[in-house]
């Protein structure tokens, strides 16, 4: 008669996804219509360049507002990407510079260190090289709100970013 093992058998980890999936997230304000470069347009083909290479990384939605202040969270796109956050359907938000996420820093900074972290998302800000994946980014310390403020009072100041 064989003899059993009397090892213990652990139960195979699932494998991880071979996807990334993501929201693309484009805001325009009432007062980028009027700044060459900021459409909605050329937002979705910054967005679409980034990902050309990247074939791991699929996107299930795009979430667009058009004519949203930048100083306030209460946008449906952004609510709506919220919600399939909150679903499980979305592992990174990519946008193309960190004040289309939001010109509020306080706020923008929240979402970017805690709820993004917290529902274990990923973020990106194309132009602004920013990866919440990267340790060498802004993200540590000080600099990824300093970086926000400096860009918002540019912006205010009339002086193109």
């Amino acid at each position: 008669m064989a003899r059993k093992s009397r090892k213990q058998r652990l139960a195979p980890m699932p494998a991880p996804s071979l996807y990334v999936y993501v929201a693309l997230y484009i805001r325009l304000s009432v007062e980028d219509n009027k700044k060459r470069g900021c459409s909605v347009e050329n937002q979705k083909l910054v967005l679409d360049d980034f990902l050309a290479d990247k074939p791991d990384f699929v996107v299930y939605d795009t979430y667009i507002d058009n004519g949203a202040t930048g100083t306030n969270f209460h946008r449906p796109g952004f609510q709506q990407m919220l919600s399939d956050i909150e679903a499980g359907h979305i592992d990174c938000v990519i946008v193309k510079d960190l004040s289309r996420l939001g010109r509020n820093s306080i706020d923008t900074g929240y979402y970017i260190e805690q709820y993004f972290h917290t529902h274990n998302v990923r973020f990106i800000a194309v132009t602004d090289q920013f990866d919440t994946a990267d340790p060498g980014s802004l993200h540590s310390g000080i600099m990824l709100p300093l970086k926000n403020m400096i860009k918002n009072t540019r912006r205010l100041g009339g002086v193109n970013n």
